[in-house]
């Protein structure tokens, strides 16, 4: 399975009040030139889809464009709300979003949406974890001193095969971290940067 992996677009960032909407909006139709030409199978964004938690009517504009157009390539998107982002905002509509391949992350309820997708070798179950506070958990998981992000999933029984956790943490040098999680086996994939973007290419 071919996945890119995105994190931190901050659409609608402006720097020195200087908007950026133009270099990001460059910068995403080089993405969806390579979405098609590298076949990509699936598209992870993993938090800080906006710049602000209440994004502008521009960067709306902006993402709208965006997945809709990554929703034409039939391929596969999965989003993570970031420290940065609305939850709610963020979450407006995923059920009509689901529905043309774009699956977006609720609002923590104590639940985590999972997203099922085929490959060669089986299933393969992603998770999509947004960004959480403790105060936001702690109430859901009363019994658990210690959690890492990673053993959030391990709390819902899902179907064998590999688990793939896109998930926005808040640190410095590990700021929307893809996290592959694998019984079976472990994603071959090559670092690639565009920008300020990281994000990970895996080989078929």
């Amino acid at each position: 399975m071919r996945l890119m992996h995105l994190a931190d677009l901050h659409i609608g960032k402006r720097v020195n009040e200087f908007p950026m909407l133009d270099d990001q909006r460059y910068t995403l139709e080089k993405l969806l030139h390579m979405v098609e030409e590298r076949q990509i199978d699936a598209v992870l964004i993993a938090g800080d889809l906006y710049d602000k938690s209440a994004p502008s009517a521009e960067a709306v504009s902006l993402v709208d464009w965006f997945l809709t157009a990554l929703a034409r390539t039939n391929t596969q998107v999965l989003v993570c709300a970031g420290n940065h982002d609305s939850s709610e905002r963020v979450a407006y509509g995923r059920e009509l979003l689901a529905d043309q391949g774009v699956h977006v992350s609720r609002v923590f309820d104590g639940h985590i949406d999972s997203v099922i997708l085929q490959d060669e070798h089986g299933p393969v179950t992603f998770w999509l974890i947004p960004f959480l506070k403790p105060a936001t958990v702690r109430p859901w998981l009363a019994s658990v001193r210690r959690l890492r992000h990673y053993q959030l999933p391990q709390l819902h029984r899902g179907p064998a095969g590999c688990s793939d956790i896109p998930s926005h943490r808040h640190r410095a040098t590990q700021c929307g971290a893809f996290t592959p999680v694998c019984n079976r086996r472990r994603l071959d994939a090559r670092h690639m940067r565009l920008g300020d973007e990281r994000r990970w290419v895996g080989k078929r």
